[in-house]
């Protein structure tokens, strides 16, 4: 699938966090070695690995993480700028979706861990229009 990325169009106003994003390759790998000590990480493992992997990644997605969460946005800047933080909850085996984009009460999602990757997408091309899919032809 082909993407193509939008201008960015909201900022929050900067925190002074600076570039905080790391190079795909290495969130993957640091979160593919947590199933081995614990299996219960092994749905955030394969999510992760599916966003690093996908179409958004290679067009300039750009992420971090925080502890066990997936944080990621348009800008390297990642916490300085509109961004989407995504947890997971390892008892409910549920991923929890909230945009940071400045607003009094931000958008949140709850997804089980077989639907989160469709959710993400949802999100990333309707809720935030950070990419586009072409229409088939």
């Amino acid at each position: 699938m082909r993407v193509g990325r939008l201008p960015q169009t909201t900022w929050t106003g900067g925190g002074g966090y600076g570039d905080t994003s790391r190079p795909w390759s290495e969130i993957a790998a640091s979160f593919a070695e947590l199933p081995a000590a614990n299996p219960v990480f092994a749905d955030l493992a394969a999510f992760v690995l599916r966003v690093a992997d996908s179409p958004f990644a290679l067009s300039g997605l750009c992420g971090m993480n925080s502890m066990h969460d997936l944080v990621v946005g348009m800008s390297r800047c990642i916490g300085d700028n509109p961004h989407l933080v995504i947890s997971y909850d390892f008892d409910a085996r549920l991923f929890r979706f909230e945009y940071r984009d400045g607003s009094a009460q931000p958008w949140t999602r709850t997804a089980e861990a077989e639907e989160a990757y469709d959710a993400f997408e949802r999100f990333v091309t309707k809720r935030a229009r950070w990419f586009r899919v072409p229409a088939p032809r």
